[in-house]
């Protein structure tokens, strides 16, 4: 390898550390092709660094067994039921009416809810469970559902627990609807710098058709090096990724660098999606939450090839969004859409997350497996 090679592949790594870049080449760090190299070795080691940083960011992963970093076993995913969100029409509520006694026992009244951060109801109780944080509205306003139940685990509690309680909670209030549930996917990483590397790159990736909000919160790129840095989030409208670490070391909603140990993807499916899979009343997610049938197709990644006019696998996305954060193939199809005539026919796979992907459809099935065998 001659030596502006050694300098170039030099710059690249040392870009990929820093947070601005996201990861990938700008096109002005290329050098420029000589008659001894060309463009298509100059491609071809653009190509290669990119696979190679996508590739050491899925080595983060751990494995299941005693040897975390055994490569020879199943990456360490988990799939979860994390918040779900009830309600009850008027007619079921003055039919349970005489059981509402029996449900709000333990409840006190939130006396800090201010209505605005959930419009249309006037009270919030809070009924607490040594796995569970139950958030109860009532005195409901504009035609609104007169009960909404937000059940939110207070940490990762396996699908025994959640049934437990769902099957308890449906015999006390009968006919509860279910009008959303975050479905997640936990990715178990080997130190706090591999969740970085993680979401990086699956930020980078991560395709949604036909979303058209994306956008990065939490930490800001620039201070990725920072000891105190918080974790960051990535939201394409209904879809999350983001860095977390174990409950009891969150501060305030977030959580540290040095406590990360995971990469979560959150799906949070509406009620319309949930009708269209069966799933109506509490009694049909009991019965089957279908887990793999709802999120088999919800994570893709992507990038383009085949047209000048795009930027390719390792090239900078330069697209940003609100906060002014860049490197996002989602905003960068947005973007495309209307400067590139059928741009999807450029969308291809980026196929170094195969063995991701099978594994996060895999641990899908075997929580809806486990779902079902559990007995009441």
């Amino acid at each position: 390898m001659g030596e502006e090679w050694k300098d170039f592949f030099e710059r690249v790594q040392k870009n990929r550390a820093h947070s601005l870049q996201r990861g990938v080449i700008k096109k002005k760090e290329m050098p420029e092709a000589s008659s001894k190299f060309g463009k298509k070795a100059s491609s071809d080691l653009g190509r290669l660094t990119a696979q190679s940083s996508i590739n050491n960011a899925l080595d983060g992963i751990q494995r299941i067994g005693r040897d975390p970093s055994d490569e020879y076993k199943p990456l360490k995913l988990k799939a979860i039921i994390h918040k779900m969100v009830l309600t009850m029409d008027r007619k079921t509520y003055e039919h349970n009416f005489l059981y509402m006694s029996t449900f709000f026992k333990g409840c006190y009244l939130d006396k800090s809810f201010v209505p605005s951060d959930m419009p249309n109801y006037k009270k919030k109780y809070i009924k607490q469970q040594p796995n569970f944080l139950i958030d109860i509205f009532t005195d409901s306003i504009n035609h609104r559902p007169p009960l909404r139940i937000e059940i939110i685990p207070r940490k990762t509690v396996d699908s025994r627990l959640y049934k437990e309680l769902l099957i308890s909670l449906n015999g006390l209030l009968t006919g509860l609807k279910v009008s959303s549930v975050e479905y997640t996917i936990d990715q178990y990483c080997h130190s706090h710098r591999a969740v970085q590397n993680l979401f990086s790159e699956e930020t980078r990736y991560l395709y949604r058709p036909f979303k058209r909000n994306a956008q990065i919160s939490g930490a800001n790129f620039a201070d990725w090096g920072g000891d105190n840095r918080m974790n960051s989030v990535y939201r394409i409208s209904d879809t999350k990724v983001y860095e977390r670490g174990n409950d009891d070391k969150k501060q305030g909603g977030h959580w540290e660098k040095k406590d990360l140990n995971r990469v979560r993807l959150e799906y949070t499916a509406p009620r319309e999606l949930l009708l269209k899979h069966g799933i109506n009343r509490l009694k049909d997610f009991i019965e089957h939450p279908k887990f793999y049938e709802i999120n088999k197709n919800k994570y893709k990644f992507k990038c383009f090839e085949g047209s000048e006019k795009l930027p390719r696998l390792w090239e900078a996305y330069s697209a940003k969004d609100k906060k002014d954060n860049d490197g996002l193939f989602q905003l960068e199809i947005i973007r495309y859409r209307k400067e590139v005539k059928n741009v999807s026919q450029y969308i291809r796979d980026v196929d170094e997350f195969d063995k991701l992907k099978s594994r996060i459809v895999g641990v899908m099935k075997e929580f809806d497996k486990e779902w079902k065998d559990i007995t009441s």
